[in-house]
């Protein structure tokens, strides 16, 4: 879930919206064909929770890539891009280009 809210750039609270858990309790329903009762709420995380998740991860993205990304940069040059919107959802989007030591573009 985390991963999909990440790369689409969807608000942490959809977890929260009723159209949402009314597409999930639709497949659910299909999926145990009605023989259990399961309330989506109970396997949702809340939007805290996923914004928790996202933040933590990204911590450990910034740790692990942190330190290649500005030692290759600062060797051979790089590009970033960032974008930005607060029209119907706050979101950051960061996009950093970069080669290594065998000119490999990542």
């Amino acid at each position: 879930m985390a991963e999909w809210v990440s790369r689409n750039m969807r608000p942490f609270n959809i977890v929260n919206d009723k159209g949402f858990k009314n597409v999930l309790t639709t497949f659910m329903d299909i999926i145990v064909k009605r023989n259990c009762a399961i309330d989506i709420n109970a396997l949702l995380p809340t939007d805290r929770t996923l914004s928790n998740y996202v933040n933590s991860i990204s911590d450990e993205l910034v740790k692990e890539f942190g330190p290649k990304i500005i030692g290759f940069i600062g060797k051979y040059g790089g590009s970033m891009a960032v974008d930005f919107g607060k029209r119907l959802r706050d979101y950051l989007s960061i996009c950093v280009y970069f080669i290594d030591d065998d000119w490999l573009v990542y």
